[in-house]
């Protein structure tokens, strides 16, 4: 396996300003300055497994999940659905039920979408 380096840096910055953290925040706690960081996110420097593992424990992700761009296909998949489990079991019964409704309507558009495209 190839790592896309690309791939992980954006991932990582999304992921963390998703959990509303800051460069130096991670920087500080992964114990790298923040430039560095930067460089890690820009796909500018590559990083070392022992960086990416703390890293992956300060965003509270798994590596598999910031490195789900450099699976395969299949991988990806059962990456991607582990990923959203936890986001889903983040919240209430209530709350998952809003989210299928949405998704189901989102997945209705978007397959009406493609059908006048054809």
């Amino acid at each position: 396996m190839e790592v896309n380096y690309e791939a992980l840096g954006e991932r990582i910055r999304k992921i963390r300003k998703r959990k509303h953290m800051t460069q130096e925040y991670v920087a500080e706690k992964a114990e790298i300055s923040v430039p560095h960081m930067s460089n890690i996110e820009n796909a500018s420097k590559k990083l070392s497994l022992k960086l990416l593992v703390s890293i992956a424990g300060i965003l509270e992700v798994t590596v598999d999940e910031l490195l789900i761009d450099s699976y395969p296909v299949e991988k990806k998949q059962d990456i991607f659905y582990k990923e959203m489990e936890v986001m889903l079991e983040q919240c209430s019964a209530g709350e998952r039920e809003v989210i299928a409704d949405t998704v189901a309507s989102l997945v209705e558009s978007l397959i009406e979408k493609r059908k006048s495209r054809d």
